[in-house]
């Protein structure tokens, strides 16, 4: 476990304030009343964000070495993982050759009367299990309880200047406040 002391001493008295703040304004009843409350309260907004992003600043510092650490790490275990794991696919790719070619000869020497081979053996460590997939064969055949709309396309369209209307979308203007 890692000693968050110098941690703490920097966001507790943060958490402290955001939290008696956030109960006065989420209190019943609280509203911005005048021109001079709304100045402060921007103030006061513009305060918190710069509060905000010296913590995050902080949080980077800290934890900026061991996420490269990670990052290193990861790559360096994919070296051996990729390969393992590509090897553990073309290995099951084999086996499943392997069987239904044996179970192809095993049908067709039923068909013929024959002495009929055994199945595959069943290898040491290996199980089999069926799963149900799927593919989309004809996207315009798929019932519409089955369909989404594709928001990330649709975003696209808004952040190249789309202005035209899509059928069952509605455009809309939200204000965003943005904080420097």
């Amino acid at each position: 476990m890692t000693d968050t002391t110098a941690i703490d001493v920097r966001v507790e008295p943060e958490r402290t304030l955001a939290a008696e703040i956030l109960a006065i304004v989420k209190a019943p009843g609280w509203a911005i009343q005048t021109d001079a409350h709304a100045e402060q309260i921007g103030a006061l907004l513009v305060a918190t964000k710069q509060r905000y992003n010296v913590l995050a600043d902080f949080k980077k510092e800290i934890l900026g070495p061991f996420q490269n650490a990670i990052r290193n790490a990861n790559a360096a275990f994919a070296r051996g993982l990729d390969p393992l794991q590509e090897l553990e696919r073309a290995l099951k790719v084999a086996i499943n050759v392997f069987e239904a070619k044996r179970e192809a000869e095993r049908l067709e020497a039923m068909k013929r009367a024959e002495v009929v081979p055994p199945p595959p053996p069943k290898l040491a460590g290996i199980t089999q299990r069926v799963e149900r997939r799927f593919r989309i064969v004809d996207p315009d055949r798929v019932p519409k309880q089955f369909c989404s709309p594709d928001e990330a396309k649709i975003k696209e369209h808004l952040r190249n200047g789309g202005i035209e209307a899509i059928p069952g979308v509605e455009f809309y203007d939200e204000v965003i406040k943005v904080v420097r």
